[in-house]
């Protein structure tokens, strides 16, 4: 919520965290022209918002509290007082810099794809021309025309891409084999049928959309879904082209249309899989942090933060481990020696300085992280686990039954998670320590 004055009198913590601010607090100090990065976009916003009273999901390029730039969709709304002067103007921000990003790859595929068929057509329009140059009578146009015919149904048969035509009431008129393939019809069961026939409710929406497009002379891509015979989704990208008779009147619609629903379900997979990562790291019990082989820190979890007392990572990040960190008795240089040699490391003991002065003994597991070259580039380590933090677990665990102390201990196996009330990461740590002796 702002102010008419550009002050922020409302803000939750999720967007002083979108725009890398440690608190909301924080973030309230700042003016709201410090969010923009071009101000004319600020202008414009706040223009149409007092014009119209309220505005919705406008993009706008906006700045982090450290100036790196960012996407968002604002949406905002005027809020009066009796007199009819504002009081504030009420707003959410939602950041689609990844979206933008899958965008700008998605039109650099697109000209990709829109040379090749650029190319192709130019070596068709090409190969007519040179007919009608040679043909001298009927018999020879005719013969030319057949042969023109043969080369260009070749041509597009053995294209990857499916290629699909369509007359001006929607009736699919042409398709090629890559077409039928993607869709898993035959050609004869294809040719005559509506576009509706090939989409949900949905997506034929936005197909209509797009034909009143053609029937304007655009022909920008975009994305849909088919629904295959068998009833599968396939996701595609449509690089289409307006069909017109001599008097420009609108004939039809010509498609390329290229099979993307395994970069779909990879995307969807890697999104997902950042979103458990990042959920992983934010709410495990135990310290978690990746540091540079300099000593640079590059990221810590929250655990790890209130082990050492720090209250924000920027506080954490400040400190190099090269420099300062660890105590005398248990130098640096060999953790960074064993996980060079080795890749990894587990469970080794060090003694951490924290924020106030404290000593802080630790069991470290860490990994190497090298590229193609086998350099090593990072250290991500796994834990940073805090012995006396877990003492009273372990107490709990010993003292419940004595059957347990004899499973865990002395036959080196681990208690059931649901008779000792552990956590997994608990777990985790309790193994690897019976596993050492």
């Amino acid at each position: 919520t702002g102010g008419p004055l550009g002050t922020f009198l409302e803000a939750n913590l999720a967007i002083a965290r979108m725009f890398g601010y440690d608190s909301v607090e924080e973030f309230k100090k700042i003016h709201t022209a410090d969010l923009y990065q071009n101000p004319a976009d600020r202008a414009r916003f706040v223009g149409q918002a007092l014009r119209d009273g309220f505005v919705k999901n406008k993009e706008l390029r906006l700045r982090k509290k450290d100036g790196t730039p960012i996407w968002g969709s604002c949406t905002a709304r005027v809020q009066y007082d009796e007199t009819g002067d504002i009081r504030w103007l009420d707003g959410v921000i939602e950041d689609i810099t990844e979206r933008k990003r899958a965008e700008e790859e998605i039109l650099r595929m697109n000209r990709e794809l829109e040379s090749r068929v650029a190319e192709r057509t130019a070596e068709l329009e090409e190969a007519n021309r040179v007919l009608r140059a040679e043909v001298a009578e009927r018999r020879q146009a005719e013969a030319a025309l057949r042969k023109s015919e043969e080369q260009y149904s070749r041509l597009v048969n053995t294209m990857t891409e499916g290629v699909a035509i369509f007359d001006p009431e929607m009736r699919l008129t042409y398709a090629n084999d890559a077409f039928c393939r993607m869709l898993g019809y035959d050609v004869s069961e294809v040719v005559g049928r509506h576009a509706r026939h090939f989409h949900d409710r949905e997506n034929y929406r936005v197909l209509e959309e797009q034909i009143e497009r053609r029937k304007r002379g655009e022909a920008q891509s975009y994305e849909i879904a088919f629904v295959r015979k068998d009833g599968q989704r396939v996701d595609a990208l449509v690089s289409p082209s307006p069909l017109l008779n001599a008097d420009g009147s609108f004939a039809g619609s010509f498609a390329v249309v290229r099979d993307i629903t395994r970069r779909k379900r990879t995307e969807d997979a890697l999104r997902l899989s950042e979103e458990r990562f990042r959920s992983i790291f934010e709410n495990s019990a135990i310290g978690m942090y990746r540091m540079t082989p300099d000593g640079r820190i590059l990221a810590a979890n929250p655990a790890l933060l209130a082990m050492l007392g720090y209250s924000s990572f920027d506080d954490f990040a400040a400190r190099n481990l090269e420099g300062k960190g660890y105590e005398p008795g248990y130098p640096r240089a060999d953790f960074k020696e064993k996980v060079e040699r080795d890749g990894r490391v587990v469970g080794l003991e060090s003694a951490w300085t924290t924020r106030d002065g404290r000593t802080l003994y630790v069991r470290e597991s860490a990994t190497a992280i090298r590229d193609k070259a086998g350099r090593t580039h990072a250290f991500r380590v796994g834990d940073l686990f805090h012995p006396d933090s877990f003492r009273t677990r372990l107490a709990d665990v010993v003292a419940q039954k004595e059957r347990i102390l004899v499973r865990a201990v002395r036959t080196k196996t681990m208690p059931l998670g649901n008779m000792t009330g552990m956590t997994d990461e608990e777990r985790d740590v309790l193994g690897r320590w019976i596993a050492q002796g």
